[in-house]
């Protein structure tokens, strides 16, 4: 597997993916504004929701919504914004814009697959609306990536990134049940893809040698001791195997084939048809 050894960014980049997005999402911020204030108009109905008011279009729609211009609808865009930056940017320098995009959209779908299953059972009318799932496929990403990477919560408080990317998520997840379903949807897509990357041979993270040993790189190194150990108990199988051969075919220089007994024969057969 290939591996970059890269030194800890002093800024996070501002990568062309992660510009897209910030533009698209503001510009869709703006248009709810001007819906709003303007017209008048509550985009509520935009908003996905597996109820009797379910509008196939809404898959769509319910992305670009943000809570409208209030106060918290401003604050919302900024630090999602602002982590979309700090954390996806050198994911997608990593993996590319392709990639990237689709680990972004994946959060998505695990959003809206688990409001599916909780509005059309236990909660029916459930609604969700953001990028809030993405955002969160990004930082458990990250996590998984560089665990031992430390940065400043708040910009203030050192802290390890596993720690601080899960009180992230969970003042991310309290504000209402909404929120819950959409930070846990978005972490289950965002390690949905994270395991087909994986599992078709990507390379997956960066290494440096002032960092721990991060999850990914347990599980390459475990996987790679399990292939050598089973090479190992193969090689040592054929030797003993080789050696008995050997033994019986002394024996049938010495006292014929019909001395073999049915065990020998049997490895005869087999060792034939391996060596």
């Amino acid at each position: 597997m290939q591996r970059w050894v890269t030194e800890e960014p002093q800024a996070p980049p501002l990568t062309e993916g992660i510009l897209r997005l910030l533009v698209l999402f503001f510009l869709a911020f703006v248009i709810e504004a001007i819906a709003i204030l303007g017209f008048h108009r509550p985009l509520s109905g935009l908003a996905l929701s597996f109820g009797p008011e379910f509008n196939p279009t809404q898959i769509l729609t319910h992305i670009f919504l943000n809570g409208g211009p209030t106060l918290g609808g401003i604050l919302s865009l900024f630090f999602q914004g602002l982590m979309l930056w700090a954390f996806g940017g050198e994911i997608e320098r990593l993996w590319g814009p392709y990639h990237f995009l689709k680990l972004f959209l994946a959060g998505i779908l695990g959003a809206i697959v688990t409001s599916a299953a909780a509005g059309l059972t236990l909660m029916p009318g459930i609604s969700i609306a953001g990028a809030t799932p993405g955002l969160a496929a990004v930082l458990l990403t990250y996590t998984v990536l560089w665990p031992e990477r430390r940065g400043l919560f708040f910009f203030m408080i050192p802290m390890k990134v596993r720690w601080m990317i899960l009180i992230i998520l969970i003042l991310m997840a309290i504000p209402s049940l909404e929120s819950v379903l959409q930070i846990s949807g978005g972490a289950l897509g965002g390690a949905a893809f994270l395991y087909y990357y994986i599992r078709k041979g990507n390379p997956v993270y960066t290494e440096s040698p002032r960092q721990s040993p991060g999850i990914m790189e347990r599980w390459n190194e475990f996987r790679r001791k399990r292939r050598l150990e089973k090479k190992r108990r193969e090689i040592e199988r054929r030797i003993d195997m080789k050696e008995e051969v050997d033994r019986i075919l002394d024996k049938i220089s010495r006292t014929g084939m019909k001395s073999l007994t049915r065990k020998e024969k049997n490895l005869l057969d087999t060792a034939s048809r391996e060596l």
